[in-house]
């Protein structure tokens, strides 16, 4: 298991933070939150990719995401060129 990306961390805790900061200064929590429209937005993405892909591929890549985001595991720009001409 790789260790996590602390610049990840970082994104998150800035981006809550300024959500929050937000809130904090502007007033009401419900002015930035519209649960109809993130229902539309996030099931209407999962459905979207679900009628494309398999579920398998779905979990799969859902699993390979997270481990890209929150794994720290850097690579030379030399390996990065020699992988892209490999798959090419």
């Amino acid at each position: 298991m790789t260790e996590m990306d602390f610049a990840t961390i970082i994104g998150l805790v800035a981006g809550i933070g300024v959500v929050g900061a937000a809130i904090l200064v502007g007033g009401d929590f419900m002015s930035f939150v519209d649960v109809g429209s993130m229902m539309i937005v996030i099931g209407g993405a999962i459905a979207a990719t679900i009628l494309r892909f398999t579920l398998g591929d779905v979990f799969v890549a859902f699993l390979t995401a997270l481990k890209v985001s929150f794994g720290n595991k850097t690579r030379s720009p030399t390996e990065v060129v020699e992988r892209l001409r490999e798959l090419s």
